[in-house]
């Protein structure tokens, strides 16, 4: 096969493998995900053995929010650091940052084509109902990637899961959970503690485990495989969480002990837990490359860390695209984290407030329309075609649920149509917040031809 020449090409190849399972149903991940094949890949590189100190972060939300602070806290310190997070907003390629910086169609191509050989030697192998999965070809891309270019830390997000995501394949010194909620049913199973034994097989032998609070049958589980694999687990608690702290609307403040008061550049009240456990994350990190036990960051280290963080920004995250009417984008799929958007959000929106609203079936819609009917009564309901495995709630039902929480709801096919209605009814001195799932803030970057080549 010639080299891949660019993106289309390159990722059409990644996902050569996945497009023979059209038409099948697919079941849960411990059914029809094989890390064993992703494996294979990794080790004909020996890219097992070459990667660097490593985190894997997992949960069902705030896991790209988390890696994304740990990364810029540590080459704030003066270190290289990689990072593997899905999905992307705009190009492939921003999955894979070395710090904040995504790998060039270049390099991604180079790498995949000298790969290909090991692929198409894997794929000549597989039986009619097996596929090497994309994750474990980005992986391998991203192991590359940094051993390359002299990565010192490198902190990976898993892709679905945990136990069976190819992710999980790399010698990791930490794993980080974030909160873990009901998710990828099917996919995970059909019940939150069959969701947290996916999750928890991120832990191994030996490394250190920490966590943000989860509900009590998620830490079972969670403390249930630690103590089965040998793992270390810390529960953030209390004030080691981190508390919100009001401010002006602008990013966010917050108080973390032993650090005290932190400005962040990204908004929203939940970033508050996302930073506790994204600097957890990190000392556990930069301590294991010195072999010596966690300590906090000393204060001279948190001169050069505060700045970094006070202008860190990460794109769809209470993400300001524009004033007059103010746009205001964010990935809220839960009840939880639209709470929390709210809390944010109040009093620092220009009235009157429209709310278009992208939210699967399979995640909390219904949580977050209830959060949102706090703030707003009128909604526009949208759906997106980018991903077409998503399924929405049917138009009937999400237009009923929105009259019963009082909102005075229509509904649109798409983001383009749904923002023309939203600016009618917005003016020109409201609020738009568009929220929902990942597909539509991709929409909506390609709407305001954003680009995310570089975080800082």
């Amino acid at each position: 096969m010639l080299p891949l020449p660019n993106e289309e090409t390159a990722i059409r190849y990644v996902f050569r493998s996945l497009r023979r399972l059209r038409g099948r149903k697919r079941g849960e991940d411990s059914q029809d995900r094989e890390p064993r094949l992703g494996a294979r890949l990794l080790s004909a590189h020996r890219l097992d053995e070459s990667a660097p100190i490593s985190a894997v972060v997992t949960g069902s939300k705030g896991k790209g929010s988390v890696i994304i602070l740990a990364a810029r806290a540590l080459h704030a310190l003066g270190h290289r650091v990689g990072t593997l997070t899905s999905p992307h907003l705009v190009s492939w390629f921003e999955r894979i940052r070395i710090n904040g910086r995504a790998i060039s169609e270049a390099d991604f191509c180079r790498i995949l084509s000298d790969f290909v050989p090991t692929i198409d030697a894997i794929e000549a192998s597989l039986a009619a109902h097996q596929h090497l999965s994309p994750q474990a070809i980005f992986l391998a891309v991203a192991l590359r990637h940094f051993q390359e270019q002299g990565v010192e830390f490198a902190i990976l997000e898993v892709g679905r899961g945990g136990r069976f995501d190819d992710v999980s394949l790399v010698r990791k010194r930490v794993a980080a959970f974030s909160p873990i909620f009901r998710e990828h049913l099917g996919y995970l199973g059909s019940n939150l503690a069959r969701i947290a034994w996916h999750k928890s097989g991120i832990l191994a032998p030996g490394i250190q485990g920490i966590s943000l609070p989860q509900r009590p049958v998620v830490r079972a589980e969670l403390m249930r495989e630690a103590a089965q694999v040998g793992a270390r687990l810390h529960f953030l608690q209390g004030e080691e969480r981190g508390r919100w702290l009001p401010g002006d609307g602008a990013g966010s403040h917050l108080w973390l002990p032993p650090y005290g008061e932190l400005r962040l550049g990204l908004a929203g009240r939940y970033q508050a837990e996302n930073t506790a456990l994204a600097l957890a994350l990190a000392r556990r990190l930069y301590a294991a490359s010195r072999q010596q036990p966690a300590a906090p960051f000393s204060t001279g280290q948190m001169v050069q860390i505060r700045p970094a963080l006070a202008t860190l920004t990460w794109p769809g995250r209470f993400q300001i695209l524009q004033e007059n009417p103010r746009v205001i984008l964010d990935g809220a799929i839960h009840g939880r984290s639209a709470r929390a958007l709210v809390a944010s959000l109040a009093g620092h929106l220009p009235e009157p407030v429209v709310a278009i609203l992208c939210v699967p079936r399979n995640k909390g819609f219904r949580g977050v329309y209830h959060a949102i009917a706090k703030i707003s009564d009128q909604w526009i309901i949208t759906e997106t075609k980018r991903n077409r495995i998503l399924p929405f709630p049917a138009k009937g039902l999400a237009l009923r649920l929105a009259s019963e929480l009082g909102a005075q709801a229509t509904h649109r096919h798409n983001l383009q149509d749904a923002l023309q209605a939203a600016e009618m009814m917005s003016g020109s001195r409201g609020t738009i917040l568009i929220i929902g799932t990942h597909s539509i803030l991709a929409d909506a970057a390609q709407h305001w031809r954003l680009k995310y080549d570089n975080l800082w």
